[in-house]
């Protein structure tokens, strides 16, 4: 069955676009209008510099969202397109909207081949999509189900990149079904490449800035707490990427999610180390102690996603997805 829509409603896109010109106008703010003589300081200027851009990006992605119509989809299948490959008459085609690109998955089943338009994102530092992109099914790393509250996500591993297909495009049931028979789970090296890797990015910054607080040296003034929060974001960032790639290197196993998961659990544990201390009283166990069993216990929850995920040659996960 087909599947078309938008995941992205008009009240969502208000929203969003509001919320974002508030983020940008509040940096631009504090620039025209420092608090303190001579303006914000190095830090001060970065973070603010990071919340304006990303305050644009966010309104500038609701005003750039074309809702997806089954008309248009109609229309995109019908236009020629350059360099199209031919394909069998028994291939699956998807077709679907980025924010600002129609993308095109084609599965030719006849030839064992895969093509992306549009949507496959060789790896790299700042790499944009590929306007074409094939390769054969069985050389595919991996192929991982990733679900919101709104929408869902497949997420195709190939051996130069990855390719993010929505849910919401025609023919995605399909193309879903066909590569469910066809790949046999995620091969080791290619963890990095999991959909859950930027929520892992993002527990690994936050999780340094808060250790960034707390090594930072008593009396410190805002400069220099501020640079000791920003190192320990970044650091906090690499030593994510840095356990997973270990994971990948050395042992040959993912550790996308018991990392995410784990760096979360931890974070939880600061949360609750920051309250118990008014209620038991001030102790150095009770700043601790939570942030280690919760590190512990979201590690564990990782692992127990992760497992199975992982197939060597000869063997094949039950449903060929994982799910987030």
């Amino acid at each position: 069955m087909t599947r078309h829509g938008s995941t992205f409603p008009l009240l969502n896109r208000v929203v969003v676009l509001v919320l974002g010109s508030l983020m940008f106008v509040a940096a631009v703010a504090a620039f025209v209008m420092p608090r303190k003589p001579g303006g914000p300081d190095f830090v001060e200027g970065v973070l603010l510099v990071v919340f304006g851009l990303a305050g644009a990006a966010v309104a500038c992605l609701s005003l750039l969202w074309k809702p997806l119509t089954g008309e248009a989809l109609e229309l995109e299948r019908s236009l020629p397109v350059p360099d199209r490959p031919d394909v069998g008459p028994g291939a699956v085609v998807y077709l679907g909207r980025s924010i600002l690109k129609t993308v095109e998955v084609i599965l030719d089943r006849e030839t064992g081949t895969i093509h992306f338009r549009n949507c496959h994102v060789p790896r790299g530092f700042l790499t944009s999509a590929d306007a074409w992109f094939s390769c054969r099914v069985d050389e595919l790393n991996g192929v991982h189900l990733f679900r919101n509250r709104r929408s869902t996500t497949l997420t195709i591993v190939t051996p130069r990149g990855r390719a993010e297909i929505p849910s919401t495009g025609e023919g995605y049931q399909e193309l879903h079904a066909a590569l469910a028979e066809r790949v046999r789970g995620t091969r080791p090296g290619y963890s990095a490449d999991h959909p859950m890797m930027g929520m892992t990015y993002v527990a690994g910054a936050i999780v340094g800035l808060f250790a960034g607080v707390f090594i930072a040296p008593r009396g410190a003034d805002e400069s220099v707490l501020g640079a000791c929060m920003l190192a320990g974001a970044i650091l906090g960032v690499v030593a994510a990427r840095l356990l997973v790639w270990i994971g990948d290197r050395y042992l040959q196993i993912g550790l996308t999610q018991p990392v995410g998961y784990g760096l979360s659990g931890a974070l939880v544990g600061v949360s609750i180390g920051t309250v118990l201390p008014g209620i038991v009283g001030w102790n150095p166990f009770w700043l601790v102690v939570p942030v280690l069993v919760g590190g512990a216990a979201g590690m564990l929850f990782g692992f127990v996603k992760q497992s199975g995920e992982m197939a060597g040659p000869g063997e094949r996960l039950s449903d060929g997805e994982e799910s987030a």
